[in-house]
């Protein structure tokens, strides 16, 4: 192989990888349009269609590489009918290349971001539709890192609760809780959900 070919081979994985960043800094804007996903990922890898926000209900959206589950990523708008103006943009496949610029992707557990975020967040308790969903970075490097009118969340679930039960119960339902908290701590859930939110805040 010749070092030309290994060198063209370098710079297309090397872009492949910076294409798969997730963050409020990427291709994701809040003027963002299903026409400018064509644009920039090829028609042929962008499905329009309701997406499930929760609790049983759907929106119209777009969903960028459907049948590469690696790749994949959800588009809801805020405009159904432009097509355009994200409310949010998710990615929850099992296995992904999506991660944000430091490194967060599926399967990161609390304990290291907290480590990236350098303190405590606050975050959702377990066991219904926005299970473990991060609600605030509390004012730390995460929240810096945000840009106006988009927000990186994640969202995370325990694998424990079978042999922890006690512990679980005690970060259950729709309240919210330091990353801080023993159980938390004990728990030390991993990522399931990224999301980029673009929903205006006060």
């Amino acid at each position: 192989m010749t070092t030309l070919l290994v060198l063209v081979m370098l710079g297309q994985t090397l872009a492949a990888e910076q294409s798969r960043v997730f963050g409020c800094n990427g291709p994701f804007t809040p003027d963002l349009t299903e026409q400018r996903l064509i644009e920039i990922y090829g028609a042929a890898n962008v499905r329009a269609g309701d997406v499930y926000v929760g609790e049983g209900f759907s929106e119209p959206g777009a969903v960028v590489f459907p049948d590469s589950p690696p790749d994949r990523i959800e588009v809801v708008w805020s405009d159904g009918e432009k097509r355009a103006m994200p409310r949010f943009v998710r990615v929850r496949s099992k296995s992904t290349r999506w991660k944000t610029a430091d490194l967060i992707t599926i399967g990161s557990d609390l304990k290291s971001i907290e480590r990236i975020n350098r303190r405590p967040f606050r975050l959702r308790g377990f066991g219904w539709d926005y299970s473990g969903s991060v609600t605030s970075w509390a004012g730390g490097r995460l929240e810096r890192e945000e840009t106006a009118g988009c927000r990186i969340r994640v969202a995370l679930q325990p694998g424990g609760e079978g042999e922890w039960p006690s512990i679980w119960q005690q970060v259950l339902g729709d309240r919210e809780f330091s990353s801080g908290h023993p159980a938390m701590q004990k728990l030390n859930p991993h990522v399931y959900q990224l999301l980029l939110d673009f929903s205006r805040h006060d």
